[in-house]
């Protein structure tokens, strides 16, 4: 178990709401220096870079090393495992992790690689850690990985093992989410705020209390449907003031899912500070799975379930017990134990995974 001291809380909280918060800084590679530089101090490495391939910046940036040689970064990548698989794929695969590690058994073969004897050791690379996340195919980068690196130039009496690796995944949910930010947002600079409705994505923007600044059309058009859409602006108000407070190391704050009765929504934050008068943003882009399942509609005329029945029936469809259809519906366990009985009686059927199968066909 990952023991923190309060140190180590107080600078994790502070890296990740930096990490957070890529439209705070004056471009891309200003954001990737803050981040380098706080990560460098928490696990006391010698060097750090951080990998985000755009059409415009340097792929792996990075104030400790040259850059001709950060150029070569995803020129020659590491040697593959055995059976072909890329180390990136699997250091992404893991999410945090040291290269030892990702190589296991095979470190011997990777230490007697051309790769690292003429290059990373030279280059100051004798040990590696690395925080990664993917990058959505939507955004168009040339690679499908974000990640930071963490570089020993020499060899230590100790190497980079569980603590270190345990402290830089607490990270990932807000590199997820700054990235995401970065690659959906950034390249609008001040004029986001503006130009948000022009984007054509589902977006909140809120202030640093939750309070819902703009909504673009997209996002109306998408909740329009939805009986629950309060619901899913409330949470996302919610994640936006999660975001805010900077409170997020180790939680998925600011990446939430939620399942109303009728979709499945994911949303990623990321704070901006170019508001209208220069008051600082939370913006929070939600994405929605594909609609399945009959409509109530549907349920009402083939099953003859009443609405309040009807809004049980799609949860239950999902697997959801009472305790979980009550907290989504905001009704009693009892109230949704009841409907539930009422909808297994009118479909005939003899369990929960029975009335499912058939509200499934």
């Amino acid at each position: 178990m990952l023991h923190l001291s309060s140190t180590d809380i107080a600078a994790v909280n502070a890296i990740s709401r930096t990490l957070s918060a890529p439209l705070d800084f004056d471009g891309l590679d200003a954001w990737r220096a803050a981040a380098n530089r706080q990560l460098r101090e928490l696990i006391g490495s010698d060097s750090a870079g951080f990998l985000l391939a755009t059409s415009h910046e340097l792929p792996m940036f990075s104030e400790d090393h040259p850059p001709a040689v950060l150029r070569q970064f995803l020129e020659l990548p590491p040697p593959p495992l055995s059976d072909g698989t890329p180390i990136w794929q699997r250091m992404i695969e893991m999410g945090a992790t040291s290269l030892a590690t990702a190589y296991g058994d095979e470190l011997p073969d990777y230490l007697g690689s051309a790769y690292y004897n003429d290059y990373a050791h030279p280059g100051g690379a004798v040990d590696t850690l690395a925080v990664s996340v993917r990058i959505d195919p939507v955004h168009g980068c040339p690679h499908p990985v974000a990640s930071i690196h963490l570089w020993n130039d020499r060899h230590r009496e100790r190497a980079f093992g569980e603590r270190e690796i345990g402290l830089v995944s607490l990270l990932l949910p807000a590199l997820q989410a700054g990235v995401d930010g970065w690659l959906r947002f950034g390249s609008q600079g001040t004029t986001l705020l503006r130009m948000l409705d022009d984007l054509g994505q589902a977006v909140l923007a809120c202030d640093v209390e939750g309070r819902v600044t703009h909504e673009t059309p997209a996002l109306s058009r998408m909740l329009e449907q939805d009986p629950a859409a309060d619901c899913v602006r409330r949470m996302m108000a919610l994640v936006a003031r999660r975001v805010a407070t900077g409170d997020v190391a180790g939680t998925a704050a600011n990446s939430t899912d939620l399942r109303t009765g009728m979709a499945s929504y994911r949303m990623h934050a990321c704070r901006y500070r170019g508001g209208p008068n220069g008051e600082p943003l939370v913006l929070v882009a939600v994405q929605r799975a594909p609609e399945a399942g009959r409509s109530r509609s549907q349920l009402f005329s083939q099953f003859g379930l009443t609405p309040g029945e009807s809004r049980v029936a799609q949860l239950l469809a999902d697997g959801a017990r009472n305790a979980a259809i009550a907290a989504e519906l905001g009704i009693s366990e009892h109230t949704a134990r009841r409907h539930t009985e009422r909808i297994l009686s009118k479909l005939g059927a003899h369990s929960r995974a029975e009335a499912a199968a058939r509200l499934a066909r």
